[in-house]
């Protein structure tokens, strides 16, 4: 028996046993189509397919069709996601879905799909050894997915944001030092792809950006280098592709130690009669005119360089840490840093491919440890030293000069007899202290380079320093601090 659900539809009895829920609902397209629900008992069918009839109420259609997982992921890889994702990125995609996906969820329904059911599914799977970036590509692929779906009205979540997966921990990077660097690329000198190593290098490029790179990216008259697409590979086929991010489209200056390389390899191309077997213009090329694979330039011969030339075994990419690091020790603003880089974020720049520099921390650390441990100030100059805010206990010597003049005077630059502080006094009154101090001296100057001719011969001595509370106190016999001493002629 069938009985009629308040607001339109009905529930019914199946011969099956179980209860179902029909109602017709509009679709996003305006268009209506039959909806069903189930459950154990009428009850439940009836609260389903009340929920429905309430999320038609509030605008939310249901979807044009009845989706499984399998088939959405078609419909999206062959009309949506061509139009947002690179080449590279879609090859990619089409493996994860075909060999992780589809096997277990092609045929559950799409708008069925649950966080729980989901979650279970990427825990079977790295129980069974999948690895930590498979999954976390496995969970990209269904997000991108379950995003559109949502856009488009066909699911009311992306229960794909909601698992859970292990975080990976960040490899530790060691990319080679400045003098790693420099052997390397001493070493290499007369390696015909010399240029492109020294761009990666300097710029910190990605591989795919060198590789990319076109004789119409050169601007030999203003000297700038644009980055403007990158090499890829998809299945066996060369194609140039956009870059990774919108920032990492950008000019960089062409320096000249690379625009004499470029020079270089371009006539060694010539003499050797390289022609291009494409027209991609593209700069680097192999002996038979196509382009350099990037895998082999940035696998395989770089490993075979390093390794000739004694060096420890780092990654390609690691050339942009490296860049990184040296650009942060030579004081480049980071925001800088990050263009040059092409970064989208400079969190990435700092927080990733800025790594310690151990000579730098050995330079810092032995300013405080001298500050600290040496005593002795006096057996240095005061300009080597750091400058400070205060006049410390520390006896500095200054030399008398004898000046003679026009009249024969014998004039002696004020030295410091001993200069005391009050060590109970605030860090503003010390500054306060330090100002006159300062402000006494340039009195003496004055007097000194001014008014010495008043006298045969003089000498300034400054005395202590009274306390604060001494000196605030009126009295007569506490003026201080400065005596001149005349000496007679």
């Amino acid at each position: 028996m069938s009985r009629r659900v308040r607001g339109g539809g009905s529930v019914y009895k199946r011969k099956d046993g179980r209860w179902e829920g029909t109602a017709y609902l509009p679709t996003p397209s305006g268009a209506v189509r039959r909806v069903s629900v189930y459950g154990k008992t009428g009850k439940e069918a009836n609260d389903k397919l009340a929920i429905k009839l309430a999320d038609a109420k509030r605008g939310i259609p249901v979807p044009e069709r009845a989706w499984t997982v399998g088939g959405y992921l078609d419909y999206w890889m062959a009309n949506v996601a061509p139009k947002d994702l690179r080449p590279s990125t879609l090859y990619m995609y089409e493996g994860i879905i075909r060999l992780h996906i589809k096997p277990v969820l092609a045929s559950r329904s799409l708008t069925r799909l649950t966080v729980v059911e989901l979650q279970k599914f990427m825990n079977e799977q790295v129980a069974r050894g999948m690895t930590n970036s498979t999954s976390i590509q496995v969970k990209t692929v269904l997000m991108a997915a379950l995003t559109n779906a949502m856009r488009e009205d066909v699911v009311q979540r992306n229960v794909a944001r909601l698992v859970k997966l292990k975080t990976p921990e960040r490899k530790q990077v060691h990319p080679w030092t400045v003098e790693e660097v420099k052997h390397f690329l001493t070493f290499i000198r007369e390696e015909q792809l010399y240029p492109a190593f020294l761009i990666t290098a300097i710029y910190g490029t990605r591989l795919g950006e060198v590789m990319g790179l076109r004789w119409s990216d050169i601007d030999w008259e203003r000297n700038i280098l644009h980055i403007r697409q990158q090499l890829l590979i998809v299945g066996n086929e060369f194609m140039t592709g956009p870059l990774k991010t919108k920032q990492s489209k950008r000019d960089l200056p062409l320096l000249l130690p690379v625009r004499l390389a470029l020079i270089e390899y371009r006539q060694t191309m010539m003499n050797l009669g390289i022609e291009p077997a494409d027209d991609l213009d593209l700069i680097f090329r192999n002996e038979k005119g196509l382009p350099v694979r990037p895998s082999r330039f940035g696998q395989y011969l770089f490993h075979k360089l390093a390794k000739a030339a004694g060096l420890r075994r780092v990654r390609f990419h690691d050339f942009r840490h490296s860049a990184a690091t040296l650009l942060k020790n030579l004081g480049v603003p980071d925001k800088d840093i990050q263009g040059i880089l092409g970064h989208a974020k400079v969190s990435t720049t700092q927080e990733i491919y800025q790594h310690v520099d151990i000579s730098v921390q050995q330079q810092g650390l032995s300013r405080v440890e001298h500050v600290l441990m040496n005593s002795d100030a006096s057996t240095q100059g005061r300009q080597l030293l750091p400058s400070r805010t205060r006049f410390e206990d520390s006896g500095t010597p200054i030399q008398s000069v004898d000046r003679p003049d026009d009249r024969e005077m014998q004039v002696a630059i004020p030295y410091f007899e001993r200069l005391t502080s009050d060590r109970s006094l605030t860090p503003v009154m010390q500054q306060l202290r330090a100002a006159t101090t300062k402000r006494i001296f340039g009195s003496f100057a004055v007097n000194l380079a001014v008014k010495s001719s008043q006298s045969n011969s003089s000498s300034l001595v400054l005395w202590e320093w009274l306390p604060l509370r001494e000196a605030l106190t009126p009295s007569p016999s506490r003026k201080l601090s400065i005596r001149m001493r005349h000496q007679a002629a």
